[in-house]
């Protein structure tokens, strides 16, 4: 066999391989011109579908955050409405009363003096400690400290003589946090208000409260 006849016998054979090998990959359904380049990157629309699962995920995780921080803040104000009731009762035994709210029916008046009160050295006091875990604030700007809630606002306070000695605590004091949203409502059973007394229960219904709640609100 002379060369040149040698060369077209090799040729043949490679185009016969080429063949069988575009056939295998036919077979597969892949054609050599699509085969998988490891170092091909993300396409655009991979790119926004990363995007977009991200931002629902982050979406899911800050609303829960969200929830979490607030039922905290409920949760940590009923602590503080508590840690009050203990220490009017204590107070209520040394005077015989509680402590007054002024005739404001609004209770901004009422948590400054109640701090003052609780606060006083006189007889068995102070009432609530240096230690106390509360916050305060001074909402009205007037340098009078206000107990705060966990969300920083005040907690209203009222003496029983400031709405007329009705339910709900008509014989005692109401203490009333706005809680999340912010707006004092009375304490009205619908509202988010965080109180010193059941707002499901029946003496609730009779209130004073309910007709002065313009009052309530900042």
């Amino acid at each position: 066999m002379n060369s040149g006849s040698e060369k077209d016998f090799k040729f043949q054979v490679s185009s016969f391989k080429l063949t069988v090998a575009q056939r295998e990959l036919e077979t597969l359904n892949l054609k050599p011109e699509t085969c998988a380049d490891p170092r091909r990157g993300f396409t655009l629309v991979e790119m926004l579908v990363v995007i977009a699962i991200i931002s629902v995920l982050g979406a899911l995780v800050l609303g829960a955050l969200a929830s979490a921080r607030r039922r905290a803040n409920e949760m940590a104000t009923s602590a503080t409405i508590k840690l009050l009731e203990g220490c009017l009762e204590r107070y209520m035994m040394d005077f015989q009363d509680y402590p007054p709210s002024d005739g404001d029916e609004t209770g901004i008046r009422g948590t400054e003096n109640l701090y003052r009160c609780l606060r006083t050295e006189k007889k068995e006091g102070p009432y609530l400690q240096d230690n106390a875990d509360i916050r305060t604030c001074d909402s009205n700007g007037n340098g009078e400290t206000e107990i705060a809630d966990a969300f920083g606002r005040p907690i209203h306070y009222l003496h029983h003589r400031d709405y007329g000695s009705r339910n709900p605590n008509k014989h005692t004091y109401r203490l009333i946090s706005a809680g999340a949203d912010g707006v004092y409502e009375g304490g009205d059973r619908h509202s988010d208000d965080i109180v010193n007394w059941k707002k499901d229960s029946p003496e609730a219904e009779d209130r004073s409260a309910a007709k002065h709640s313009k009052a309530f609100r900042p």
